[in-house]
């Protein structure tokens, strides 16, 4: 994949902090009164049900909190497809200080360095299968509970459509990040070849 492309298809993914937001508001919050107006239905549960989903979605809050701090890392990656492309540019000028610095970002910036990138996008993987994991436990507790009709309701809402594009999304960013850590590798390597370094 050429770099602009990278940078491209970087720069199209839908944020992930908004499809956080639009799963947190369709989805369940603590069975309370007055939450949860779209599943009033919720209201009726027996007790214990009541307070073993409210268990859940405790446990559901913590992982969705870790969750949203990955709210930078398309920035971080848009940035670093962007340093890449000055990158190349400046081995075809032989500027090795640009060089040196542009290098720096990518291994040693605290913001935007690829093992801290590589480390977040894989610690977000795993706190998205923590969040499926809770969202099909929670689920399939109230099937066994609520009538057909307040089943399908539930069902019907499209909490399930922003989860899948949270996965997605998760899918695509370690897609390209292996390609543009594949791509830096590469380009160091010449570099190096070149005693451009």
């Amino acid at each position: 994949m050429e770099l602009k492309e990278l940078k491209k298809e970087i720069n199209s993914l839908t944020g992930v902090d908004k499809i956080l937001s639009k799963f947190k508001n369709s989805w369940l919050k603590q069975i309370r009164p007055n939450t949860n107006q779209q599943f009033p239905f919720l209201q009726e549960l027996d007790e214990g049900i009541k307070k073993e989903t409210n268990d859940h979605l405790l446990a559901y809050q913590k992982i969705f909190n870790q969750l949203e701090y990955v709210r930078f890392t398309q920035e971080k990656l848009s940035s670093l497809a962007h340093y890449l492309i000055e990158l190349k540019l400046t081995t075809l000028n032989k500027d090795k200080h640009k060089s040196k610095v542009l290098l720096n970002k990518f291994i040693n910036d605290d913001f935007l360095k690829l093992k801290s990138l590589v480390d977040e996008v894989n610690q977000f993987g795993f706190n998205l299968n923590g969040l499926k994991q809770i969202y099909n436990q929670v689920n399939q507790m109230l099937l066994q509970n609520i009538p057909l009709e307040h089943s399908v309701a539930l069902m019907d809402s499209p909490h399930k459509d922003h989860l899948s594009s949270l996965f997605l999304s998760s899918k695509k960013q370690k897609k390209l990040l292996k390609i543009l850590g594949k791509e830096f590798i590469s380009l160091a390597k010449e570099m190096k070849k070149k005693k451009r370094l």
